[in-house]
């Protein structure tokens, strides 16, 4: 066995070359001082050998070092191959040493020797494409080259891929001579199993179904390879989102993890050759959903009242600035009569929530249809998509609905920009929080002609969750024993944060919800631990907008309001309930002098102006009809009459 730890000539002439490949990678730095201080390294080329990336002078060591480092990398590797040699060669003793065992020892010896070797020819051939890369990026510096010949580096790196399937081949063949074929069979499966797998190609588009609320979802993930392993976006095709970055995107060749954290959504999955079967999470929601490689089709929403381009009116893609807020853009649609010209306008304003321009929300598109039948009717209509939300900037992960407000203003400001538009018929109509902001906004500008209040609230803020808290947990079958639980720690959360002087942080929310977590787990939903439960509620409750609409009371901006109010809602409204909050609006109206008050509450619609069952959110997406068309009649007859 002795004459496995001898070193040959050939090693040591493999030995000298690499040293030697070494100093010619480090020539270059020798030339440092005559290189120009303003001249441009090369830091990276493409696939056709030239270069595609630069930096300044210090670069030109990068290529040396991190050669170095793979010669130091490999050298402590062979040191270690060669300790291992000396420590079999001590286990085999001639006397007591089975011939089983004996075998056994000079298989590893061989290995160990055949490891040497590979190392130092993979060496010397590593040294020699880094000191080619080297060499070459000085003589780019100093202008004699501009381009890498990429021949010579391909036959290095062929050389070091022959090197490569040679010694895995004399690795195989050893282990043949020398152990039972049974076990070879045994080692191969698991080899070429182990190198499928992670030949996995996960690189493409992947498509699959996300069902909510009785309603499918697409989404669409687009993953591809990048030197530091992957990246990766999401498109949601049904909402008209494309292009969401994903934060982090990993896979070992088995399992798929995904994460855009701006949403609270994860996704993780595991490879099944022609699909990902896994997970989809999104804050307490999680729901299985299995990923292909072939667009999925869902069977089409059916919303009959959405309207269909081509347009018999004119439909202008718009932007307009606000100059209050900082990175704020606003992108929306403004559409008007074919002919004619100082129309009346409404600004629509969405509710609480991301939204787009056309509030879609459960495959129904409100402000679509909303902005269709009044212009159908001669008035001209703007949406526009809320801050940081598809093709608007911003952020909206900061922003209250004082924010929101500022957003509102300047699209008065752009419309009276408008030559087409009457400045001073200019309206505005909110749903839900939108049906907030309009008041916000007319109490302290003289600019709004009318606003209309689609279950817009006339409470504080905190009054109007805990009915939801109820009255929405009631109608999905909730036990009242239940409901009394869950909405009694919900009070104790808001009252935390009505009670504080100032916001609420997240230590403070946790604190809370800690001290109340042997409730908490009596009200955590079936699939979800409380740990998880208790830091979705977390997020939610130290936002900065839920704390500002707990604080909000409207009353003092309804009191401010002269221009003439339109206020609607619904009596199987279970978010925003039409009786309580029609009437503190009516009065709050009635206080501040304003006597052009109009409150109507339609029998038997929901919180989306739909004509329902029994009002759950559960229900929007079943539900064919958008808005109700007698509430859309009885929105053109009033605005047209102002």
């Amino acid at each position: 066995m002795e004459k496995y730890l001898k070193k040959t000539i050939y090693d040591k002439i493999l030995e000298v070359a690499a040293i030697a490949a070494l100093l010619w990678m480090f020539y270059p730095l020798l030339f440092y001082s005559n290189i120009d201080s303003n001249a441009l390294i090369p830091i990276h080329y493409n696939f056709f050998g030239e270069v595609d990336g630069w930096g300044g002078r210090p670069t030109l060591w990068i290529t040396p070092l991190i050669g170095l480092a793979l010669y130091i990398g490999l050298s402590i590797f062979q040191i270690g191959l060669s300790i291992l040699q000396k420590h079999l060669q001590k286990c085999h003793d001639p006397g007591k040493t089975t011939a089983k065992k004996a075998n056994y020892l000079r298989m590893g010896m061989r290995l160990g020797r055949m490891g040497w070797q590979f190392v130092s020819q993979e060496k010397l051939l590593s040294i020699l494409l880094f000191a080619y890369v080297s060499n070459n990026i000085y003589s780019v510096a100093i202008g004699t080259t501009t381009e890498l010949n990429i021949f010579i580096l391909y036959i290095l790196i062929a050389g070091m891929f022959v090197v490569d399937i040679i010694y895995t081949i004399k690795f195989l063949l050893e282990i043949i001579r020398t152990v039972k074929m049974k076990t070879v069979i045994l080692f191969l499966a698991i080899f070429i199993s182990g190198t499928f797998l992670h030949a996995q190609d996960v690189t493409g588009q992947w498509n699959g179904v996300l069902s909510v609320q009785g309603m499918n979802l697409r989404l669409v993930f687009n993953i591809s390879q990048t030197a530091d392993g992957y990246k990766s976006t999401m498109d949601s095709p049904d909402q008209g989102a494309t292009g969401i970055p994903v934060a982090a995107t990993t896979f070992d060749g088995t399992n798929l993890s995904l994460t855009v954290p701006n949403i609270g959504m994860s996704y993780e999955g595991a490879f099944k050759t022609d699909s990902i079967v896994g997970t989809f999470k999104q804050g307490a929601f999680s729901v299985p959903m299995t990923l292909k490689r072939t667009p999925v089709e869902v069977k089409p929403l059916i919303r009959p009242q959405e309207p269909k381009p081509p347009y018999p009116y004119r439909s202008e893609e718009i932007t307009f600035e606000n100059k209050t807020a900082v990175g704020v853009t606003l992108a929306g649609t403004l559409t008007m009569p074919e002919t004619g010209s100082n129309f009346t306008a409404v600004i629509l304003i969405t509710g609480s929530g991301a939204q787009d321009r056309n509030q879609e929300i459960m495959g129904h598109k409100p402000f679509l249809v909303i902005a269709d039948y009044l212009t159908r009717n001669g008035i001209a209509v703007l949406c526009y998509d809320d801050r940081g939300f598809a093709q608007s900037t911003g952020d909206i992960r900061t922003a209250t609905t004082a924010d929101f407000a500022t957003d509102v203003e300047s699209a008065i400001a752009y419309l009276k920009t408008r030559n087409e538009i009457n400045p001073q018929k200019i309206g505005l109509m909110g749903h839900s929080e939108g049906g907030v902001i309009a008041p916000m906004v007319a109490a302290r500008s003289e600019d709004v002609a009318f606003i209309i209040m689609l279950a817009g609230t006339g409470m504080r803020g905190d009054a109007v969750l805990l009915q939801q808290c109820e009255l929405i947990n009631r109608a999905s079958g909730m036990s009242e024993e239940m409901i009394a639980a869950t909405c009694g720690i919900n009070a104790k959360i808001i009252n935390r944060i009505i009670n504080a002087k100032g916001d609420v942080s997240q230590e403070e929310i946790t604190g809370l919800l800690t001290e109340l977590k042997s409730d908490i787990e009596a009200i955590t939903p079936e699939g979800v631990t409380t740990d998880d439960f208790i830091k979705l509620a977390t997020e939610q409750a130290s936002s900065p907008w839920v704390q500002y609409f707990m604080r909000y009371d409207p009353v003092p901006a309804l009191e401010k309001v002269k221009c003439p109010v339109l206020a609607l809602n619904g009596s199987k409204d279970l978010q925003v309930p039409a009786k309580e909050n029609l009437e503190a609006i009516s009065a709050a109206l009635k206080k501040g002098g304003n006597k052009n008050i109009t409150t109507k509450e339609y029998r038997g619609l929901n919180h989306l102006f739909q004509e329902c069952t029994t009002g759950s959110p559960d229900e929007y997406a079943t539900i064919e009809q958008t808005f109700s068309p007698e509430v859309l009649k009885d929105l053109g007859d009033w605005m047209l009459t102002r």
